[in-house]
This record gives structure tokens, C-alpha cells and sequence, in this order.
């Protein structure tokens, strides 16, 4: 529920599922999965892996 105007609303937004492509170069090397491969911070690669997880599960927000 959202407060506009002094009433309180119920806010109803549909999740929209999204699906992540990786980029290929011409030669089909795919540089983000190369990137994130080489990292070596093992917290960093969870934190964007589970962005990433979000993201597909239609969760575009900033938590």
C-alpha cells in the first residue's frame, strides 16, 4: 500500500521476468562471462550473481 494524497492505495505492479543475454564479440567469445570468471573476489562474484538472479526474476530495484 502507498499513501497519495492522504489515502493510503493499494499499489499493484505485475513482475516481469527477464531474460539475460550475453554479448558475443564477432569471433563468440562472451566477454562478461570471461570477466566474471576471472574474478577472484568470491563475495563480489555472490553479490552479482545474486543481481543478476534478481534481475531474472523480474526484480528491477535497487535492494
Amino acid at each position: 500500500m502507498i499513501l497519495r494524497s492522504g489515502i493510503w492505495e493499494n499499489f499493484n505492479m505485475e513482475v516481469q521476468p527477464k531474460e539475460i543475454r550475453n554479448y558475443l564479440r564477432f569471433d563468440g567469445i562472451d566477454i562478461f562471462s570471461e570477466w566474471f570468471d576471472s574474478l577472484r573476489d568470491r563475495k563480489a562474484k555472490a553479490k552479482i550473481r545474486a543481481r543478476l538472479d534478481r534481475v531474472e526474476e523480474g526484480n528491477l530495484g535497487e535492494v
